[in-house]
Protein backbone atom coordinates (compact mmCIF):
# COMPACT_ATOMS: atom_id res chain seq x y z
CA UNK A 1 0.00 0.00 0.00
CA UNK A 2 1.19 3.80 -1.12
CA UNK A 3 2.26 5.83 2.22
CA UNK A 4 0.62 8.97 -0.13
CA UNK A 5 -2.73 8.31 0.26
CA UNK A 6 -3.96 11.84 -1.11
CA UNK A 7 -5.92 13.33 1.68
CA UNK A 8 -7.21 9.69 2.90
CA UNK A 9 -5.98 8.92 6.56
CA UNK A 10 -3.97 5.54 6.19
CA UNK A 11 -6.75 3.81 8.64
CA UNK A 12 -9.28 4.60 6.61
CA UNK A 13 -7.46 3.50 3.23
CA UNK A 14 -7.03 0.13 5.45
CA UNK A 15 -10.72 -0.48 6.22
CA UNK A 16 -11.76 0.28 2.71
CA UNK A 17 -9.38 -2.52 1.19
CA UNK A 18 -11.44 -5.35 0.51
CA UNK A 19 -10.35 -9.08 0.62
CA UNK A 20 -11.25 -11.60 -2.09
CA UNK A 21 -13.39 -14.42 -0.78
CA UNK A 22 -12.04 -17.48 0.07
CA UNK A 23 -12.44 -20.58 -3.19
CA UNK A 24 -14.09 -23.14 -2.95
CA UNK A 25 -12.03 -26.12 -1.71
CA UNK A 26 -11.76 -28.27 -4.32
CA UNK A 27 -9.08 -31.00 -2.46
CA UNK A 28 -12.28 -31.71 0.32
CA UNK A 29 -12.40 -35.43 0.08
CA UNK A 30 -15.85 -36.44 -1.38
CA UNK A 31 -16.43 -39.85 0.68
CA UNK A 32 -16.24 -40.70 4.21
CA UNK A 33 -12.67 -42.52 5.62
CA UNK A 34 -11.11 -40.63 2.45
CA UNK A 35 -8.97 -38.70 5.00
CA UNK A 36 -9.10 -38.59 8.75
CA UNK A 37 -7.17 -36.42 10.76
CA UNK A 38 -6.12 -37.33 14.34
CA UNK A 39 -4.40 -35.50 17.68
CA UNK A 40 -3.30 -36.96 20.69
CA UNK A 41 -4.18 -34.51 23.75
CA UNK A 42 -3.15 -33.84 27.79
CA UNK A 43 -2.04 -34.27 30.40
CA UNK A 44 -5.17 -33.39 31.39
CA UNK A 45 -5.81 -31.20 35.16
CA UNK A 46 -7.51 -32.59 36.63
CA UNK A 47 -7.60 -35.33 35.18
CA UNK A 48 -10.72 -36.93 33.28
CA UNK A 49 -13.36 -39.12 33.74
CA UNK A 50 -11.97 -42.49 35.56
CA UNK A 51 -8.45 -40.93 36.08
CA UNK A 52 -7.46 -40.38 32.48
CA UNK A 53 -4.96 -38.01 31.45
CA UNK A 54 -5.43 -37.61 27.40
CA UNK A 55 -7.17 -38.10 24.91
CA UNK A 56 -7.00 -38.87 20.92
CA UNK A 57 -9.52 -37.28 18.66
CA UNK A 58 -9.94 -39.15 15.09
CA UNK A 59 -12.20 -36.51 13.06
CA UNK A 60 -12.82 -37.85 9.33
CA UNK A 61 -12.94 -35.01 6.89
CA UNK A 62 -15.91 -35.21 4.55
CA UNK A 63 -18.25 -35.90 7.18
CA UNK A 64 -16.49 -34.08 10.07
CA UNK A 65 -17.86 -36.63 12.68
CA UNK A 66 -15.39 -36.63 15.45
CA UNK A 67 -14.51 -39.49 17.80
CA UNK A 68 -13.12 -39.16 21.08
CA UNK A 69 -10.75 -41.63 23.35
CA UNK A 70 -9.60 -41.56 26.73
CA UNK A 71 -6.52 -42.92 27.68
CA UNK A 72 -4.24 -43.25 30.65
CA UNK A 73 -1.12 -43.00 29.25
CA UNK A 74 0.33 -41.95 24.96
CA UNK A 75 1.08 -45.31 24.71
CA UNK A 76 -2.34 -46.68 23.99
CA UNK A 77 -2.74 -44.19 21.16
CA UNK A 78 -2.11 -46.96 18.73
CA UNK A 79 -4.66 -49.39 20.42
CA UNK A 80 -7.54 -46.91 20.15
CA UNK A 81 -6.75 -45.85 16.09
CA UNK A 82 -7.50 -50.04 16.33
CA UNK A 83 -10.84 -49.86 17.96
CA UNK A 84 -11.20 -46.80 15.94
CA UNK A 85 -10.42 -48.58 12.42
CA UNK A 86 -12.55 -51.39 13.11
CA UNK A 87 -15.40 -49.73 14.71
CA UNK A 88 -15.75 -47.62 11.37
CA UNK A 89 -14.69 -50.08 8.96
CA UNK A 90 -17.59 -52.17 10.00
CA UNK A 91 -20.64 -49.66 10.48
CA UNK A 92 -19.67 -47.90 6.46
CA UNK A 93 -17.79 -51.29 5.13
CA UNK A 94 -14.98 -48.79 3.78
CA UNK A 95 -11.23 -48.41 4.78
CA UNK A 96 -9.29 -45.55 5.78
CA UNK A 97 -6.78 -43.94 3.01
CA UNK A 98 -5.61 -41.59 4.46
CA UNK A 99 -4.60 -40.65 8.42
CA UNK A 100 -3.38 -37.28 8.70
CA UNK A 101 -2.04 -35.84 12.28
CA UNK A 102 0.76 -33.37 13.67
CA UNK A 103 3.98 -35.01 14.76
Amino acid sequence: MKEDHEGVCKGGALGNNTKRPFGSNASRPKEILDLIHSDVCGPMTPNLLGGQLYYVTFIDDCSRKTWVYLMKSKDEVFTKFQEFNVEVENLTWRRIKILRFDN
